[in-house]
Order: C-alpha cells, then sequence, then structure tokens
C-alpha cells in the first residue's frame, strides 16, 4: 500500500452458492509470471475453485500435474517446497534456516547437472533413460560441509522402484571413472528403507520391523526430517520417527557434504527432492515427530 501500515488485499476468494471465484491483483510483469511460486499460487487457485484442493493445500490424486520444462528465473530466488517451508516456525529459536536449494538454478551445489540433475518448476529433478542409465550411483553434493545438521525435507520417486536417500557424512568418491560418487552414510527410502554405509561397511541398519515402510509413499510425495548429531541419526517420514541408530563407530562420522541420490539402474528412473531446509548444531530434538 501506498499508506503506512495499511496493507492492499491482493489475492481474495469469494463464494456465491456452490461458484467459488478465486483472484488476484499479481502478474503485471513477465517477471512476476515466470516465478514457481507465482504459477504454484495461480494453479492452486484454480485446483481450489473447481473443489481439487484439499483443506491443507493438496491437490487431490490426479491433479498434482507433471513436470514441465522451468521458465526463465526471475530476479529473486525461489525455495520450492511448501511443506518444508512450513517447518520453519517449529525450529528452536537457536536454530537459523538455511534454504539449501533456491528454486532456481544449482547454486552451491556440484554433479552431473544437465546430465542426470535438472530444476523443472522449482523441483530437483534426478533422472535418467535407458540410454543413460548410470552404471554408478550419482550424488548431487552440497559444495559445504556438515557435520551436526537438521534436514527437512520432501522427495519423491516418480519412476522405478529403486531406492533413493540423502548421504552425509562422508565425502565425494571417485569410483569406475564416476567422479560425484559418494563413499559414507546413506539414509535410504523409499524402497529399501534403511541405513548404508557406502563403500565400507553396506547395510548398517536395516528397516526390520517395517516401520518406514508403513510410514511410507512409495510413488508420491514423501516429507521428511533426518536429524544427525554426534554419531547418531535419526529419520522421520510423513510425521513418524520410524529409525534412531547410534553408529558404533564414531571414528566414521565425519564432516563432510549432503548428496542427492540418482541409484545405479538398467531402467529409466526418476526421483524428486524439494525443500531442503538445514539448521547446523541443532538441538536434540524432532521438529515433524513425536
Amino acid at each position: 500500500s501506498d499508506k503506512p501500515d495499511r496493507p492492499n488485499t491482493c489475492i481474495w476468494t469469494n463464494q456465491y452458492g456452490k461458484a467459488r471465484v478465486f483472484a488476484t491483483t499479481l502478474g503485471h510483469h513477465n517477471e512476476t509470471m515466470q516465478q514457481p511460486i507465482y504459477l504454484d499460487m495461480i494453479a492452486r487457485g484454480l485446483l481450489w475453485s473447481v473443489g481439487k484442493l484439499t483443506e491443507d493445500g493438496k491437490p487431490y490424486p490426479g491433479y498434482e500435474g507433471s513436470p514441465q520444462p522451468a521458465a526463465e528465473p526471475g530476479p529473486e530466488p525461489t525455495a520450492a517446497g511448501d511443506w518444508s517451508q512450513e517447518q520453519v516456525a517449529k525450529l528452536p529459536k537457536n536454530e537459523k534456516p538455511v534454504f539449501l536449494f533456491n528454486g532456481r538454478d544449482f547454486e552451491g551445489w556440484e554433479g552431473n547437472t544437465g546430465k542426470y540433475f535438472n530444476i523443472e518448476r522449482g523441483i530437483i529433478v534426478a533422472k535418467n533413460g535407458e540410454d543413460n542409465a548410470p552404471n554408478v550411483s550419482n550424488y548431487l553434493l552440497t559444495k559445504k560441509k556438515y557435520r551436526n545438521f537438521r534436514l527437512i525435507f520432501e522427495s519423491k520417486l516418480v519412476q522405478s522402484e529403486m531406492h533413493s536417500g540423502i548421504a552425509l557424512w562422508g565425502k565425494k568418491f571417485e569410483k569406475d571413472g564416476e567422479p560425484f560418487s559418494y563413499q559414507g552414510h546413506l539414509v535410504m527410502y523409499p524402497s529399501g528403507y534403511g541405513y548404508y554405509d557406502l563403500y565400507r561397511r553396506n547395510s548398517i541398519y536395516r528397516d526390520q520391523g517395517g516401520a518406514a515402510k508403513k510410514a511410507g509413499r512409495q510413488h508420491d510425495w514423501n516429507q521428511m526430517e533426518i536429524l544427525a548429531i554426534g554419531a547418531r541419526i535419526r529419520h522421520a517420514i510423513n510425521g513418524k520417527l520410524v529409525a534412531d541408530w547410534t553408529d558404533p563407530k564414531p571414528e566414521l562420522c565425519e564432516n563432510g557434504p549432503i548428496g542427492l541420490q540418482l541409484h545405479s539402474n538398467k531402467v529409466p528412473q526418476e526421483v524428486h527432492f524439494r525443500g531442503l531446509v538445514l539448521t547446523e548444531d541443532p538441538e536434540d530434538r524432532m521438529v515433524t515427530a513425536e
């Protein structure tokens, strides 16, 4: 507003009988309308107007849409993942959130971008076809290293049944000519839940009780939190604590980059990531699960 302390309403809804009306005055410039957050707002407004949006803002099954080529980036970065953003308010006051992914480019990351990792509509898409299936698991890696941290994010297995995961407490590792593999710990989902020690001890924790499998969604968005402190790793999926394990070899829990995994395979596969909110030296408690 041009008057101090008086906000202008820019988005509003009305309802006349059964008819719903969604309206906005935003969108005068191409830079605005190319922003993923603007396109998401318009899509959700349309879905709401036809009764295809749940009360928590999620599209009904079948109305999620499919990834499209990313629009030209606007002047300001955007962080995708509404759920992850909502969790920031739950963080302890002494934890400062860091958005690892800005929603438009790979600033702060390294890996096989363009080949296996791309950005579509504010989402990191890890993908391969049958003709370029990786013989060695690939990772999109943060350039910065982390030791004790909390990571809140969403991920979705779109195609194939091979698991993906978040790598931590390790290092970039060259294997069979692939420079962007990883040696270290891996939190796996949504197939073969558990923890793995890449290129060292192999499987170190399994979902033997089935808690993770019960909480997880095989081909839909999973809302997750990883709390890694000392030698202990906790993993929450969709509001449920599904794994709590302490490494008996703390000397292997080192400062290292965080990696998003595209597993080695021989078939087409696709995995999505969004949100990716991180805090360093967090309090020793989960914020998305009891």
